[in-house]
């Protein structure tokens, strides 16, 4: 059988850059950690959970990720009858920065948008448990955890490129006090 190259000329192989559309699930997406991990969050360990001063990750989070408004997630549990939605909350402890946790989604208040959980650990019935807290941290079972992870990516990269350009906007306000300082000393030097 003869080849239409000669010698080694065969072409090469070309990479192909693959970008995928939020939400899609990637080879590998078979949890709700290898899809934090899979978009590059070492959740672990990344300094990202940790709130920057103010600058919490929360007031990064696009709506427009979210399968249902807090609104139609109410409506959704009245439909099941009040019973409470069972969800993952990513949140620190005693030292570790993300660890996932079970738990329990009996509402959300329309107006701040915030989740009131309470863990599965604990007894599921006392109101007393239940705490308000932010949905980007919040994965609820049946939600697609792809999207979930992209969403929670896109607000660490915002948040990052802001305190890069809050850095840089620093920098620049520094060096021009200084300049400032620098002529205002060279004008009153006695000659």
């Amino acid at each position: 059988m003869r080849s239409n190259f000669e010698g080694d000329e065969r072409p090469k192989k070309i990479r192909k850059t693959v970008k995928w559309r939020p939400g899609a699930r990637r080879p590998g997406d078979d949890s709700l950690e290898s899809c934090l991990s899979n978009r590059g969050l070492l959740w672990l360990e990344d300094v990202a959970f940790e709130k920057a001063p103010g600058l919490p990750l929360e007031i990064f989070d696009d709506t427009s990720f979210w399968m249902r408004t807090p609104h139609e997630w109410n409506e959704f549990i009245r439909t099941m009858g009040g019973r409470p939605l069972a969800g993952r909350y990513l949140s620190k402890e005693e030292g570790k920065i993300g660890v996932l946790r079970d738990c329990y989604v009996y509402s959300f208040d329309e107006t701040t948008g915030k989740a009131n959980v309470s863990w599965k650990d604990s007894a599921r019935t006392s109101s007393d448990e239940q705490q308000a807290l932010s949905p980007i941290f919040l994965c609820i079972h049946g939600e697609n955890p792809s999207l979930f992870a992209d969403r929670l990516k896109a607000a660490v990269t915002r948040r990052r490129l802001t305190l890069a350009l809050c850095g840089r906007y620093a920098e620049s306000q520094i060096r021009l006090r200084m300049l400032i300082e620098e002529d205002s000393l060279a004008g009153t030097s006695p000659q």
